[in-house]
């Protein structure tokens, strides 16, 4: 059928004959701001999730994932970005599509460049209250989001090794912090 007809009845399987992961791959590669980078793998994230058909497409596309990394890395500041979060969303679905993504992020370092703020041992939870508070609430998210896909590799069958590298990084988040300091800050 014709891309107009099909894009008429499925919007995302529409898109993606029309390639547009193409052009996304293209907007990313040109350095966008920071709002049009959250919404393109915000987009991206969409299309992944509507069907099989949708995440093999981007599957396919492997410079696109290499991207999505780059991005990620080029902050390499502690402070977070919403793009970041939605880049280890974005992979985390795609994780889920079949054990074989999921080791292939593992082998290729995919999973140890989006997950490094992991490991960034804190000392105290004074430190990390001094971010400030919207930066306490990227970091906090992100945090949640890496251990969501650290969880799909998990239950891929990978990545459980990773636990004692991991834990004294979360042995902060393990003990009860006191409320009380949060809420002054």
């Amino acid at each position: 059928q014709k891309d107009v007809f099909v894009a008429g009845q499925d919007v995302a399987a529409g898109l993606v004959r029309m390639d547009i992961l193409p052009r996304i791959y293209h907007l990313l590669e040109t350095e966008p701001t920071a709002a049009l980078e959250d919404s393109i793998i915000s987009v991206t994230i969409a299309i992944a999730r509507h069907s099989p058909k949708c995440t093999t497409a981007i599957l396919k596309y492997p410079k696109f994932v290499q991207t999505i990394v780059k991005r990620f890395q080029l902050n390499k500041r502690m402070d977070v970005l919403s793009s970041q979060i939605n880049s280890v969303r974005l992979l985390k679905v795609l994780a889920r599509y079949d054990q074989s993504t999921c080791m292939e992020f593992v082998k290729n370092g995919t999973f140890n460049a989006v997950t490094w703020h992991l490991f960034q041992f804190t000392s105290s939870l004074d430190s990390w209250v001094k971010l400030g508070k919207q930066n306490c609430k990227l970091s906090s998210t992100l945090m949640v989001e890496q251990l969501r896909f650290w969880k799909v590799c998990i239950h891929s069958g990978c990545c459980v090794s990773r636990f004692p590298e991991l834990f004294p990084a979360l042995c902060l988040w393990l003990s009860c912090p006191s409320f009380e300091k949060l809420r002054e800050k």
